[in-house]
């Protein structure tokens, strides 16, 4: 029996791997639970001060801390399980069985205080997911390799808000609203891998794979709305491998998928060439479409936290089957521990729509968006890495650009996408001395983009007349870029035995963001009265979330 067991500044850990069956089995069991329910250390605070910073929970903190007539609870926790069987009854067959679960928790209570009024409010968010999966190994014989397998996911995510206004003690209004997502995949494929022993082999098989859908809203305990989309799909896919004595070397595919609920099929064929004149170098060059049937909203709560509303696509206008093609080509050399690799590629995806996070401002309504548009991505990875004795190092960069144009949106022209971040520089440096192990991280990356708001007016009502609320006027669409984000990690780990009976044992610290740089994450707009009787007289003012400061972690390990 091994193990070990490990807690940090966060959370606990711990695993199990047990023999069964005169080693032709095995159990393996892993888990992980935050304590932040139980004890609030520095780190945790820090990092719940960033998550936190916006949106209901940020400004009840400041209230409590500058005011003091709030009092709030604020309840974060998180954990996960996983267990796997392993079983070889034969040479030729092997059984394996896996499980996880993983929970996230948050609750927010705030209670607000005036001389004869009172506002409650009570947040939850829950988020659940748990998989199952099957798997049964078979090898026929020299040539043929079977695997039988299920797997089964489930997702759910549920978000409730109470609010409650007292006078004088007795409750005169009160609101409820509550939001439910789920998701259940199932799939069952039986996939073959055959060697002809002469050069090629062939990987070929079937998938079934069933998703739903559901979503449901409830105000008020008495209006309630509530959808469910289902689809199946039945996909056959084959690829012929050559594996010949000489430089060349090809792998040419093809995947067919059909829907009986969209009543159509999809082809995705692949292509990847591979060319090595000698042990030391490879070219490679691969190309490949890709459908996606799955997508995500992004829906901003009231907690000031990315929400995501998984959507099942319909093919329709709303929510249209996504589709990229992929290219690529690229080089790598090893002469020795010395190497180097190097990538270009360019991709091109059609489906996009409000439905897609990426295209999502934070200054944007995603109800404005219903539109079918495309994207553009394309770029280059650098990737150099050495060894010397105990000592290691890797430098990589990254340049890539990411577009997308919608008719109606932009005058039809092309904008960078949320995600657009051109240049990508990362320096990673490990020392091993002993029982001593050091390591550096240097990350520096382009800034976010955004729109920027250049003006606030009062909202007009078709009647012609003014409310008593902003209308923004933004530039184009992420035409501006927050400033350069950069940080260096610094980490140190000391082991030790720990007895006689091979328990060994590891201490250590690290430290993110050794010099406290100030890195903006996103820029949102904030419009207030300048003097409360010109109702016309706004005020426009940019608020940044920032992201971690200076923040050091402890880790204590034993292993056995």
């Amino acid at each position: 029996i091994s193990g070990d067991v490990g807690i940090n500044l966060t959370h606990s850990d711990a695993a199990l791997r047990i023999p069964l069956f005169k080693q032709k089995s095995a159990l393996i069991l892993s888990g992980r639970r935050a304590y932040s329910d139980v004890i609030e250390s520095p780190t945790y605070k820090r990092i719940s001060q960033r998550v936190f910073q916006r949106g209901k929970i940020g400004e009840a903190q400041n209230q409590q801390d500058e005011q003091g007539n709030i009092d709030i609870d604020l309840n974060f926790v998180f954990d996960d399980w996983n267990m796997k069987w392993l079983w070889q009854p034969t040479e030729q067959d092997r059984f394996s069985v896996s499980w996880f679960g993983v929970m996230d928790q948050l609750n927010f209570d705030a209670d607000e205080r005036g001389a004869d009024e009172q506002f409650r409010s009570f947040d939850d968010l829950n988020l659940t997911s748990q998989g199952l999966g099957l798997s049964w190994d078979r090898q026929w014989s020299a040539e043929l390799h079977s695997r039988l397998q299920y797997a089964g996911t489930g997702l759910n995510a549920q978000y409730m808000l109470q609010f409650e206004y007292l006078l004088e003690g007795e409750v005169e209004d009160r609101f409820a609203y509550e939001q439910l997502n789920d998701i259940e995949d199932r799939s069952l494929s039986w996939t073959n891998q055959w060697t002809s022993g002469e050069g090629f082999d062939l990987d070929f098989g079937y998938q079934y794979q069933d998703l739903q859908v559901g979503r449901a809203w409830t105000l008020n305990q008495d209006d309630e709305d509530s959808d469910r989309d289902e689809n199946s799909f039945h996909s056959l896919f084959l690829n012929f491998n050559t594996q010949r004595e000489g430089p060349w070397k090809s792998q040419l595919g093809l995947r067919w998928t059909y829907s009986p609920v969209l009543q159509r099929d999809y082809v995705e064929p692949r292509l990847a060439l591979q060319y090595a004149p000698n042990e030391h170098w490879q070219l490679r060059a691969s190309t490949g479409r890709y459908y996606q049937f799955l997508s995500q909203v992004v829906e901003l709560n009231d907690l000031g936290l990315n929400q995501q509303l998984w959507v099942l696509a319909d093919d329709g206008d709303e929510a249209p089957v996504a589709r990229s093609d992929h290219y690529a080509i690229g080089a790598f050399f090893q002469p020795s521990s010395f190497q180097f690799e190097v990538e270009a590629y360019y991709k091109t995806i059609k489906g996009i729509t409000s439905f897609s996070p990426t295209f999502l401002d934070d200054n944007l309504q995603q109800d404005e968006f219903y539109e079918e548009g495309t994207g553009t991505a394309w770029g280059i990875d650098v990737l150099l890495r050495n060894r010397w004795n105990k000592y290691q190092t890797w430098l990589s960069y990254s340049y890539g650009r990411v577009f997308y144009v919608f008719d109606s949106f932009s005058e039809g022209n092309p904008f960078p996408a949320s995600h657009d971040r051109p240049h990508s520089f990362t320096s990673v440096h490990q020392w091993s001395l002993n029982r001593w192990d050091l390591s550096l991280s240097w990350n520096l990356r382009t800034g976010r983009v955004y729109t920027a708001a250049v003006g606030v007016e009062v909202f007009i009502n078709d009647e012609g007349d003014e409310e008593n609320s902003p209308e923004y006027d933004f530039t184009q669409t992420n035409a501006f870029r927050l400033p350069v984000y950069h940080r260096l990690d610094a980490s140190i780990l000391y082991k030790f035995p720990v007895g006689s009976k091979g328990v060994n044992g590891r201490i250590g610290l690290s430290i993110l963001n050794v010099y406290n740089r100030d890195n903006t994450l996103s820029r949102q707009y904030f419009s207030y009265f300048e003097d409360d009787e010109l109702i016309d007289d706004f005020v426009l003012e940019p608020i940044d979330r920032a992201m971690l400061p200076f923040t050091p972690n402890m880790v204590v390990r034993m292993s056995w």
